[in-house]
């Protein structure tokens, strides 16, 4: 099982159609027990994309799509990102592969992550120079 943010619960309860006054009880016991906690879910978030080659600023938006709240994904994204660090692996990894070569499909790539397209040029400039 995997953590859950208050919005991810309470919009599964009303597609299933829920009585709201039953869904406002059930999260705020679920929160008590901490089994809906949206720093926890954020947490784990984060390093699940982070480890697909995500950049930060995809996480944020994804995780603002589930709901978390600014400060919350702020802090959890600053602590768990470097994408300066995570770029020039990513850069190394797929250069590595026969597809990725070129760099315009690897800089299509890498922007499809969320990276930003000056970062990406940086990466790919400091990479060649090494």
């Amino acid at each position: 099982l995997r953590p859950h943010s208050v919005k991810e619960f309470q919009d599964y309860c009303y597609r299933k159609k829920v009585d709201i006054d039953l869904v406002s009880k059930w999260t705020k016991e679920f929160q008590e027990r901490r089994y809906l906690d949206d720093e926890k879910f954020a947490l784990w978030f984060c390093e699940q994309r982070l480890k697909k080659g995500k950049s930060s600023q995809m996480v944020q938006a994804e995780l603002r799509q589930k709901g978390v709240s600014t400060e919350i994904y702020r802090k959890i994204v600053l602590e768990q990102a470097n994408d300066e660090s995570s770029l020039t692996q990513l850069v190394q990894k797929m250069r590595s592969r026969p597809r990725y070569q070129d760099d315009k499909k690897l800089i299509a790539y890498l922007l499809g992550k969320g990276f930003r397209y000056s970062d990406v040029q940086q990466a790919i400039k400091h990479e060649s120079e090494a």
